[in-house]
């Protein structure tokens, strides 16, 4: 591979390995997933078939765990990074394929049926499949067309009760959305409710803290004891940074950090996974910037503005961090707004986000589908590294 061809010649890095921090984003990706020690306590949970509540800050690795958890003669369902409660539903469906038997399919075909035609269901795509010639559907055609109903489908909710109570016992990990609150936080918990309705089900919910507090007001989740997540230390990310920089490596070449700035970083991080490769990220796009081609040691992470141990990652280099890896490229707005929700927390419209890149100089287009896409020009996002006024446009964008 020439020079050429890297990202960071410097390093023999194609990509920047830590561009992207979500399990649900990672899957597709040659990322490899690091033991924790909450693994093996989630792994101890599922054994004892202990139903309960894990809760952890956004970031700390939940859904990385439910995906990596396995216990010996267990049969564990994984519902992970859920974009909606009906994805979450649909997921469980999903993995329901296996075992459903001919025998099972027949009883929740004669319940469809009967749920679909006897006046209690209102989804037209229910009854207009049922008006067709009756007949059992083959097992794979009748759980694709279950996986298109709505959640709130009455016969689906029946069918998904009756599916779960006839599997044998499962243990269910549950990812709740960390971008959940309130009211949407409980129509979540209605899902997990019914995955109870089976007292031979283990039901284990990931959730962040404010989530966990409203299923513990609710009567269903009252009694579930509550188990903090258990953060990594110092050793696991020395080896998720090395795991990740090899990912993304191609050829002999130092690793980009020297061990003591990798230290700082977890530290710095809270000892929170995400928050650590964001970080990592800042740091690695700042030496990219700069040329650097020698190990980023403390001096010259003391010398960076993005480093502030009680915030974090400044909202400048964070904004940096989304759109450096699209330098003299494309990028569909909404892309860049669900990039700056995970990096910032703040959420604002494509059409605000429209306007603030044309006033700072990037060029836009509507393309065929109808969205539009901002052309990271290089000049102006050097000339956004260096200035100092991001914090104050971005506290006026989010008002």
């Amino acid at each position: 591979m020439s020079p050429q061809e890297y990202w960071y010649p410097a390093f023999k890095l194609v990509r920047n390995p830590f561009q992207l921090f979500e399990a649900g984003m990672e899957e597709y990706e040659d990322i490899p997933f690091l033991d924790v020690p909450m693994k093996r306590k989630v792994e101890a949970l599922v054994k004892a078939k202990q139903s309960c509540i894990v809760k952890g800050p956004r970031g700390c690795g939940k859904s990385t765990v439910i995906q990596i958890v396995e216990v010996k003669d267990e049969e564990i369902f994984r519902v992970v990074t859920p974009k909606s409660v009906d994805d979450a539903c649909n997921q469980i469906f999903r993995q329901f394929d296996d075992e459903l038997t001919e025998e099972i399919a027949e009883r929740l075909w004669n319940h469809f049926v009967i749920d679909a035609l006897g006046g209690s269901n209102n989804c037209k795509l229910c009854r207009i499949h049922c008006y067709v010639p009756i007949r059992r559907e083959p097992t794979f055609e009748f759980l694709v067309f279950l996986r298109s109903l709505d959640v709130f489908c009455f016969a689906k909710r029946k069918l998904f009760k009756e599916l779960t109570e006839s599997a044998v016992s499962v243990s269910f990990l549950i990812d709740v959305p960390d971008n959940l609150a309130g009211k949407e936080v409980k129509n979540f918990a209605s899902l997990c409710n019914s995955l109870l309705s089976d007292p031979s089900n283990t039901v284990i919910i990931f959730a962040t803290p404010e989530q966990a507090s409203v299923l513990k007001a609710m009567d269903t989740f009252a009694r579930f004891p509550v188990v903090n997540f258990e953060l990594p230390d110092k050793t696991f990310f020395r080896e998720l940074f090395k795991a990740r920089v090899e990912a993304f490596r191609e050829g002999d070449a130092p690793l980009p950090f020297k061990e003591e700035v990798i230290d700082k970083l977890a530290e710095i991080s809270g000892f929170n996974p995400r928050i650590f490769i964001q970080l990592s990220s800042s740091v690695l796009t700042q030496m990219w910037l700069e040329g650097l081609k020698e190990p980023c040691g403390l001096d010259f992470l003391d010398k960076l503005d993005i480093i502030d141990v009680e915030k974090g990652v400044s909202e400048k280099d964070k904004i940096i961090q989304v759109l450096a890896p699209f330098k003299g490229k494309w990028i569909k707005l909404e892309e860049l707004c669900r990039g700056l929700r995970d990096n910032l927390g703040i959420e604002f419209s494509e059409r605000k986000a429209s306007q603030y890149l044309n006033d700072l100089g990037f060029s836009l287009r509507r393309v065929r589908d109808g969205k539009t896409e901002a052309f990271v020009t290089p000049s102006t996002l050097d000339t956004l590294q260096k200035t100092k006024s991001w914090k104050s446009t971005m506290s006026t964008m989010s008002s």
